[in-house]
């Protein structure tokens, strides 16, 4: 659980969404320190082989769907 500006974030369901993306073969979700939220949240990706070649900018947090998160897990 990443405790991120007063919120609970399930480092659960961040996983199992990033490895829902096809180019993901693994991944771990971690908080680490934020001054102004108090833990911000990190992954740390393993790309599928042949994928780590082509960069890819990260997907932006606005541009995401929120179908796979309760209404309390969602940021």
């Amino acid at each position: 659980m990443v405790k991120s500006g007063g919120e609970n974030i399930s480092s659960v369901e961040v996983e199992r969404i990033t490895v829902g993306y096809k180019d993901v073969a693994e991944c771990t979700i971690v908080g680490i320190p934020d001054e102004c939220w108090g833990e911000a949240v990190l992954a740390l990706v393993v790309l599928n082989p042949g994928r780590y070649d082509v960069p890819q900018p990260a997907p932006s947090p606005t541009g995401m769907r929120r179908p796979a998160w309760t209404h309390n897990a969602a940021p």
